[in-house]
C-alpha cells in the first residue's frame, strides 16, 4: 500500500513489487508479474496498454515498451506518441528534445528516423546512424548518413549539401564538413591529420575549404583552427585572422580572445595584437558585461577588458601548490640547481623515502 502524506490519503493499494518512480503527478509501479502501471494521486490507473518496461527523459516524460508497441507518455500520462503496429526497434527520446526512432532494414541492421514532442514524424526510418537535428534562423536542419556518408537535409527532407565522412551541427549559417581519416576525442569531436575541412552554408554552398587537424564550429563570427597541435582562429571568410601557434584559445568576447602561450594565459584582439599581457595560470572568456576571472599562483581576481582589476585577489582554497625540480629520480629529488645540490648542503635534497 502507498500513502500519500501530502493530501493525506491512502492512494494505492495495487499488489506491486516496487515503486519504479513518483512524481507530482504520477505513482510509476513494477506489479507482482513484472508489468509496470501508472497512477495518478487518486488511485486512478492512467494506462490501458500492458506496459512491459519504461524509461524516463529529463522532463519526466516517460517512454513505454508495451505488449504492442511503443507509446510516449507526457508528464502528466497523456500520450504524445503511440505505435501500436509493433513499426519500430526502438524508440528514445534525444538529449534535444525529439523522438529517435529505429526500424531493422531487410539486412538487420538499424536505420533512423525523427518524429517531434507531438509525436509528427519529422523524417521516416532511412539513415544509417542517429539523425543530428540543429535549428537557424527558426528553420530545422538534419544530418543523415547514408552508405557511410553524411549530408544535410533541410526541413522538407531535400538535400542541400554534398556528402562528406563528417558533418558538424551548424551554428552561425554555417556546417563545418569534413572529409579524410580522423579519430573522435573523448569530447567526440573529430581530430584529422591534414584532412579537408569545409565551411557549407546552410544553402549548401561551399564557403571555403582548409587543410587543418580540425576546423571547430563558429561562434561569434569566428572558428578556432587546429593545426600541429596549436590553435588560431579564421573567420567567416576562410582568413586565418589569428594565426594557430596558441596552446589553447577561447571564444571571441567583448572584442577579445583568451590564450595561452608559453603556459601563461593573455588577451588578443582580432588582429591578434596582445591586449592584456600573457601572465596568467587560467584566463576565462569576458562576460556579456566585460568582465573575466583570472588566476595566478593560487589566487583568483575579475578584470575588465584594459586588464584593470575590478576584485580584490582572493586566494582559491582548491589550488595546489606544485614544487618544480631540476631534476628528479626515483631516490632523489634535488632543487636549486644541481651543482648545488653536490655541495653536500642536505637543504638542497632530500629523499622521498
Amino acid at each position: 500500500m502507498l500513502y500519500d502524506l501530502l493530501k493525506p490519503k491512502l492512494v494505492l493499494v495495487e499488489k506491486y513489487n516496487h515503486i519504479i518512480q513518483i512524481t507530482d503527478s504520477l505513482i510509476v509501479i513494477r506489479k507482482v508479474n513484472g508489468t509496470i502501471d501508472l497512477f495518478n494521486h487518486d488511485s486512478l490507473k492512467l494506462n490501458n496498454e500492458t506496459i512491459e518496461d519504461v524509461t524516463f527523459d529529463v522532463t519526466n516524460n516517460i517512454v513505454a515498451k508495451t505488449t504492442k508497441g511503443w507509446i510516449i507518455y507526457d508528464n502528466n500520462a497523456n500520450i504524445i506518441f503511440k505505435d501500436n503496429e509493433r513499426r519500430y526497434s526502438s524508440v528514445k527520446i534525444t538529449n534535444d528534445g525529439y523522438i529517435s526512432l529505429t526500424q531493422m532494414n531487410q539486412n538487420n541492421y538499424p536505420i533512423y528516423g525523427l518524429a517531434d514532442m507531438n509525436g509528427e514524424i519529422l523524417l521516416p526510418c532511412y539513415s544509417d546512424s542517429l539523425i543530428k537535428v540543429f535549428q537557424d534562423s527558426g528553420e530545422l536542419f538534419y544530418i543523415l548518413k547514408k552508405y557511410k556518408k553524411v549530408y544535410i537535409c533541410n526541413s522538407k527532407g531535400d538535400t542541400i549539401s554534398s556528402k562528406y565522412d563528417f558533418i558538424s551541427k551548424g551554428r552561425e549559417g554555417i556546417c563545418i564538413g569534413f572529409n579524410g581519416k580522423f579519430i573522435r576525442d573523448s569530447d567526440a569531436e573529430i581530430s584529422g591529420e591534414n584532412g579537408t575541412f569545409h565551411a557549407i552554408s546552410l544553402d549548401g554552398h561551399v564557403k571555403f575549404t582548409i587543410r587543418c587537424q580540425y576546423l571547430y564550429s563558429f561562434r561569434n563570427g569566428y572558428a578556432t583552427i587546429k593545426q600541429d597541435y596549436h590553435y588560431g582562429k579564421v573567420n567567416t571568410d576562410g582568413v586565418i585572422v589569428i594565426p594557430p601557434k596558441y596552446e589553447s584559445i577561447g571564444t571571441v568576447k567583448c572584442g577579445l580572445i583568451a590564450a595561452r602561450k608559453y603556459g601563461m594565459w593573455g588577451y588578443l584582439d582580432e588582429s591578434n595584437n596582445t591586449v592584456i599581457r600573457f601572465e596568467y595560470d587560467m584566463a576565462e572568456d569576458f562576460d556579456e558585461e566585460g568582465k573575466a576571472d583570472v588566476s595566478s599562483n593560487g589566487a583568483i581576481a575579475t578584470i575588465n577588458t584594459k586588464g584593470e582589476l575590478l576584485t580584490e585577489w582572493e586566494q582559491d582554497p582548491d589550488f595546489v601548490k606544485c614544487s618544480s625540480y631540476d631534476s628528479i629520480d626515483e631516490a632523489t629529488y634535488i632543487k636549486d640547481g644541481l651543482e648545488e645540490a653536490f655541495n653536500g648542503d642536505p637543504s638542497n635534497y632530500w629523499n622521498i623515502d
